[in-house]
């Protein structure tokens, strides 16, 4: 993974920050999942009434917000599709870095920056000074993965907003408003490689699937949960995956019964009914030569 430090654009128009306030609340928070390249796998808030700097600046098209304090920095830039505009309500998904045909999201700072990434935002407040065009009040919530991979960085600001969003879950934005759509073209041939040389938390699991022969499915994702039950949603705490491969890994504890469920979903967050299979601790004494089991 390279480290990008990427160059900002002149403002759009004149920014403002969090000292012009026209709500109450100007905040960063992130979290970063194990892995991510952005956060370092680290948690990080910002607060305007702890010292930080706020800013956000551009047009109904697109925006960037900046956090600084101190020695550490962060940028964040949100754009619609080309033809179309930001409005508070809107749920962006499936936005690349540079955007375009697709919505744009890039979160980056501290010298950490994406080559490629795979995400999804909600604008919950956004208002315009009517004749500056300046962002007066903004909030967004987003979730992002680097170089389209495993690992999430997760996060909520507000500028000069009158409340901050709660950190979204894993995948929560991607499938909000989404449903289950039993008519939706499901992976099949889902199998399961556990590593039983490992002890504990400590042994890897390793998925694979079918594609999907629907054309409509965009993309799949991968749920682990403690029961000998599918996942009934594709997203939560317990998804390890989300992406256009068919193949994954993940930590799990092997001592105890887990089922690994694998849903297609549309650009719309509708998913597909799962392919599913249990791991049995039971099984792991079993072993191939290679010391892992297949199910």
């Amino acid at each position: 993974m390279v480290a990008l430090l990427l160059a900002v654009a002149a403002p759009l128009v004149t920014p403002m920050t969090s000292a012009n306030a026209a709500g109450d609340v100007s905040s960063w928070a992130m979290d970063g999942t194990k892995g991510d390249w952005v956060s370092g796998g680290n948690s990080y808030y910002y607060d305007a009434l702890d010292g930080a700097t706020i800013i956000a600046e551009g047009t109904e098209q697109a925006i960037q917000l900046h956090v600084t304090k101190g020695s550490h920095y962060f940028y964040a830039n949100v754009a619609a599709p080309v033809g179309e505009t930001l409005d508070a309500g809107d749920v962006f998904r499936n936005a690349t870095r540079f955007g375009g045909e697709t919505p744009r999201l890039e979160v980056y700072g501290d010298g950490r920056g994406c080559n490629e990434m795979l995400g999804d935002f909600v604008i919950h407040d956004l208002d315009f000074d009517g004749g500056t065009g300046d962002v007066l009040q903004m909030s967004v919530t987003f979730e992002q993965h680097c170089e389209t991979g495993q690992s999430a960085l997760l996060g909520s600001i507000a500028f000069n907003a009158d409340a901050a969003e709660p950190i979204p879950s894993l995948g929560e934005i991607a499938f909000s408003g989404g449903a289950l759509d039993a008519g939706l073209g499901a992976p099949s041939g889902l199998s399961v490689n556990v590593d039983a040389t490992g002890s504990g938390d400590n042994s890897t699991i390793k998925t694979h699937w079918d594609a999907s022969n629907d054309s409509d499915v965009i993309g799949y994702t991968a749920v682990i949960v403690p029961s000998t039950e599918p996942a009934s949603e594709p997203w939560g705490n317990e998804q390890f995956f989300r992406g256009t491969t068919r193949s994954a890994s993940t930590k799990v504890n092997s001592r105890a019964i887990r089922t690994v469920s694998v849903f297609g979903y549309d650009a719309d967050g509708n998913w597909s009914e799962p392919v599913a299979k249990t791991i049995r601790p039971s099984k792991l004494s079993i072993g191939l030569s290679d010391g892992s089991v297949k199910y």
